[in-house]
């Protein structure tokens, strides 16, 4: 059933109607759930997931500055006190991108603490972050003395050289912003020709979650706006000019074969679906795990 309104919901105004996907346009739209009071709608065709309405400037004011995403990061830590988790994280990332071009100039966009921009210290001293939540930054700011621009990334890329950067990153942020395909636009234009774009986000409905019941991990109003399969974000990429584009999913830092763990989880699947219960596992409202997927692409050369 769909909502009764498709144009408002607590005061929040839709952005994208529901008649065709906001990333491959295909007009194979459906309302899929209304999650902790915010309408979700998913595309048959691309498997694009998002928020619409989106969650009000308020909303996310109140979410960034009240640090609720960055307090409760992981298994109860804080992100400061993930620090040498995410360092390492970083570290795997950096070998991974510099095997495929030098790690030169480098703008991070959801910088949060700096610590990953800390990292790349090691491969160059040209390095620039953005970060929406003015709590966070003022670490990258303070500790390392890291230039930080704070804002909105669609707004706040403007500010830089476009024809510039040799990387820029976006780590588990994509999911974050209002206007990805917009941001996207940006990054391609700051980019020096051959310039690569690597971000990280969900992995929406992969091999792995389906296995499991629940509600996927990657549904999470109001921080995450958008949940990308590996077919949107591929599409999402295209449409914006880029090219030579990778998709891997990435646990721990590491690149893996989930069609083949799938496979080999076949068997323990039926099993568990005989002792629990995929239809349990969903009322009881857990949420299933998931991956991230690391996604590489290029800006061409002319």
């Amino acid at each position: 059933m769909q909502p009764e309104s498709l144009t408002t919901t607590n005061g929040r105004e839709a952005m994208f109607g529901h008649t065709a996907c906001p990333v491959c346009r295909v007009t194979a739209v459906a309302f899929y759930a209304e999650v902790d009071g915010y309408q979700t709608w998913i595309c048959h065709a691309c498997g694009l997931l998002w928020l619409d309405p989106q969650p009000s400037d308020a909303d996310l004011n109140t979410f960034y500055s009240n640090s609720q995403l960055f307090g409760n990061y992981q298994d109860g830590k804080s992100y400061g006190e993930n620090e040498t988790g995410l360092r390492q994280s970083a570290r795997l990332r950096l070998r991974h991108l510099h095997g495929l071009a030098p790690v030169t100039n480098v703008m991070d966009i959801g910088c949060a603490m700096g610590f990953f921009l800390d990292e790349a210290r090691h491969y160059t001293d040209q390095l620039y972050g953005i970060e929406f939540s003015r709590d966070v930054a003022d670490v990258a700011i303070q500790r390392f003395h890291f230039s930080v621009q704070v804002g909105p990334a669609e707004t706040v890329i403007q500010t830089f050289p476009e024809n510039h950067f040799a990387w820029i990153t976006l780590w588990a942020t994509i999911e974050h912003v209002r206007q990805p395909l917009e941001l996207l636009q940006q990054v391609h234009a700051h980019l020096a020709p051959g310039g690569h774009v690597a971000l990280t986000t969900g992995l929406f409905a992969d091999s792995l979650e389906r296995v499991m019941g629940g509600r996927s991990q990657w549904i999470s109003p109001p921080q995450h706006i958008w949940c990308f399969s590996r077919r949107s974000i591929v599409e999402a990429l295209r449409r914006t000019g880029f090219a030579n584009i990778t998709v891997t999913p990435w646990i721990t830092g590491r690149g893996v074969n989930y069609d083949k763990i799938y496979n080999s989880l076949r068997l323990l699947k039926h099993v568990l679906a005989r002792c629990v219960g995929r239809l349990a596992v969903t009322r009881a409202g857990i949420n299933r795990s998931g991956t991230e997927m690391l996604v590489v692409a290029q800006r061409g050369s002319a």
